[in-house]
């Protein structure tokens, strides 16, 4: 019908852009960068695994570099481009703030092609913000569509880069290169961990009880899963610890308590966190101690199907078979082919 023309017409549109890229002036770009955002984010929320999500999200790389660095764009050299993540406003800095976030998702879903070696992210320039009270308690910081910090963030992706370099390197990696991969996972874990733990203590002595608002409780909250999310990464990923480790079984443990005590029953809020739920979920395996942890997982992806976000479907199916054949998710992801992300 004429609905699938006019979908027909923008993609050749887009594809044009991208082809044409020197020729179109910033809010060109601009707007061909959003449009191509907008489809990964489409993949990732309704796709069944197979939808290439990635893919969009190398395009808009592209688009980036021509943005940023239009003379490597146009030789294509290799060398280092550097996306601002800024908390100015305008189009162009929220865009790169989006392809930020997902790109760092990207990282912790199996996804080699989230990965780039030639474009990095900044945040020092986030950090500098002159506002900030200085305290790591505070929530001046965090942004709001994300659910963390923008230091939680940057630490995501420094989990993000540990875990595709360990991935990359797999059995190639030698003795010397095998220890300084622990050293430095060993070494993030234990930062943030200690930033979480301080950044509580911090928020209990600024804000008495009834303080704040119900919805930077929830920002606590997520803010705490995505932290705890990210150890379990460099635990089982990177540092290779069984799911029976303690430091492990702890992890999901503290995730299971906040989901069920400070995430309220069918909020919106579980879809920013379905990252969250899906890799402490994938832990439970039959027959182990977090077993009877299975119903709290499984519903929390469930609430977040009626939700809308149907890929979540497909993060049950995974999970549901971590369970029953003890195998970790991103192994089932490369055995399947899936190419799921939780970034939107």
């Amino acid at each position: 019908g004429v609905s699938r023309l006019l979908v027909r017409e923008a993609v050749w549109e887009l594809v044009d852009n991208m082809y044409n890229m020197d020729k179109l002036d910033d809010q060109g770009r601009e707007l061909t960068l959003a449009s191509i955002l907008m489809l990964a984010g489409y993949s990732i929320f309704f796709g069944g695994g197979r939808t290439k999500w990635s893919i969009h999200l190398s395009g808009a790389r592209d688009i980036l570099k021509s943005m940023i660095a239009p003379q490597y764009y146009q030789t294509k050299k290799q060398g280092p481009v550097i996306v601002e993540y800024s908390g100015q406003p305008g189009r162009r800095f929220f865009l790169q703030r989006l392809f930020s976030y997902i790109t760092v998702m990207g990282l912790l879903s199996a996804a080699p092609l989230a990965y780039s070696d030639v474009l990095t992210i900044d945040f020092s320039t986030f950090h500098r913000n002159p506002n900030s009270t200085g305290h790591s308690g505070a929530f001046d910081n965090v942004e709001y569509y994300t659910g963390m910090e923008t230091k939680m963030l940057e630490m995501l992706m420094r989990v993000g880069t540990l875990v595709m370099r360990c991935e990359k390197q797999g059995m190639l990696l030698s003795a010397s290169g095998e220890t300084s991969l622990l050293t430095e996972a060993i070494e993030l874990d234990y930062e943030i961990t200690r930033y979480l733990n301080q950044s509580e203590k911090e928020r209990d002595l600024l804000f008495s009880p009834g303080e704040p608002s119900e919805a930077d409780e929830l920002l606590r909250a997520t803010n705490l899963l995505f932290g705890l999310s990210a150890t379990l990464h460099l635990r089982r990923r990177v540092m290779q610890m069984p799911p029976s480790s303690q430091l492990v079984k702890e992890v999901v443990l503290r995730a299971a308590d906040i989901l069920q005590n400070r995430i309220p029953i069918g909020s919106t809020t579980l879809c920013c966190i379905t990252f969250c739920i899906f890799t402490c979920g994938c832990e439970c395996v039959r027959g182990s101690d977090l077993e009877h942890l299975q119903p709290l997982y499984a519903g929390g992806l469930d609430q977040i199907v009626q939700l809308g976000m149907s890929s979540t479907k497909q993060a049950k199916s995974v999970m549901e078979e971590c369970w029953r054949t003890r195998n970790s998710w991103w192994e089932i992801y490369k055995q399947r082919g899936i190419d799921l992300s939780f970034g939107m």
